[in-house]
């Protein structure tokens, strides 16, 4: 969605805009209200239900473990000759297989072990990565000049837009 520029209406007087700002404090208020009274009521609901949905999920996890293992265990009963699925009246379950995922060989393998191993191979160390990056935070911090952060093509921006907080005591 291209972003459009909006034209401000002049105001004729402070006090118009005072207005507009009171008005937009109330609908901020208003806002709030409703949210609250929605989130009670959601709130509400949740905690009516979720000791049901809690105990069922439990109970279908531990029943799934058991499933898992019996299925792995008795591959060639559960699924018919070649096939990787099977059904029942109300399912049809398979054994998926999951994405391939590179893990530690055993505990003594630690990610710099690992990278030191891939490092002292000159085969291995193109799959060494060394990410640079700018500490955006220091920079700021240092205090530099415009022109000196424009010499390394930075420069530091801030946006300025009016912000409406309706008092607390009038919700």
């Amino acid at each position: 969605m291209a972003k459009t520029k909006l034209r401000a209406e002049a105001y004729g007087s402070l006090e118009e805009f005072r207005a507009d700002v009171n008005l937009i404090a109330e609908k901020i208020l208003e806002v709030r209200k409703l949210e609250v009274a929605r989130d009670k009521a959601v709130q509400r609901i949740l905690d009516e239900r979720n000791p049901e949905i809690q105990a069922l999920t439990e109970e279908a996890k531990a029943i799934m473990a058991r499933a898992d293992v019996y299925a792995k265990q008795h591959r060639e009963e559960v699924f018919p000759a070649g096939a990787k699925t099977s059904e029942t009246e109300l399912c049809t379950y398979f054994l998926r297989l999951g994405n391939p995922t590179l893990t530690a060989l055993n505990s003594k393998w630690n990610e710099k072990a690992q990278v030191d191993a891939c490092k002292a191979d000159p085969c291995w160390q193109q799959f060494v990565r060394v990410k640079e990056s700018l500490d955006k935070d220091a920079i700021k911090a240092a205090g530099f000049s415009d022109s000196e952060l424009a010499f390394k093509g930075l420069r530091i921006s801030q946006s300025e837009r009016l912000t409406v907080e309706p008092k607390v005591s009038n919700l």
